[in-house]
């Protein structure tokens, strides 16, 4: 299978889509050789280095973003599905220039989450061996979440809801002290008392 990929420089704002496409063990070594400790540090908040990969067969796509202090640590991974699988996702020669088009994802899934070095790349393995059942597992596993991080969830809704009714009946009595000033207009004496 044959994929097109981009790069995602943090020193530089366009992202550089390379022309020719590149099989998967080029994939491989496009990560495994890919300057990421210098491209970390020139790490600019917000903006990781990162190698953008997307199937010609079926536009299915992963993002790694390299992350670390000084050097590789693991990559914040994107496994994202195109929005249908249909005759206009299918990638030839006449559209090839156009596999980026964010329109593609729209509706689509994806899953993304925080992996080291090595399930990093068992994850790109899955990706690049079509075992795409394995990858969204993966993903889902990690998105399991611990009881504390449930009830912290809890707390900080029901916090936000409580500041939500309260701005409501803020609101209602401004409202309602409004309309009454509005039914009983003062009288011109009123105003000096």
């Amino acid at each position: 299978m044959k994929y097109k990929y981009s790069i995602c420089y943090p020193d530089k704002e366009e992202i550089e889509h390379i022309e020719k496409s590149v099989d998967r063990d080029e994939v491989v070594s496009l990560v495994k050789n890919h300057n990421w400790a210098e491209e970390i540090q020139k790490e600019i908040e917000h903006y990781s280095p990162n190698l953008d990969f997307i199937s010609l067969k079926n536009r299915k796509r992963i993002i790694m973003s390299g992350f670390g202090n000084t050097a590789l640590e693991g990559f914040y991974i994107t496994y994202i599905t195109p929005n249908d699988i249909g005759e206009d996702l299918l990638v030839d020669d006449s559209n090839a220039h156009d596999v980026f088009n964010q329109d593609y994802y729209l509706g689509g899934e994806d899953y993304s989450s925080e992996f080291g070095t090595e399930e990093s790349f068992e994850i790109l393995d899955a990706f690049l061996s079509e075992n795409y059942d394995d990858l969204v597992s993966i993903f889902v596993s990690e998105e399991e979440e611990e009881p504390w991080q449930r009830e912290l969830y809890e707390r900080e809704m029901e916090m936000l809801i409580n500041s939500r009714k309260e701005d409501q009946e803020i609101n209602e009595a401004l409202m309602k002290k409004e309309n009454s000033s509005e039914k009983s207009p003062k009288k011109w004496w009123e105003f000096w008392k």
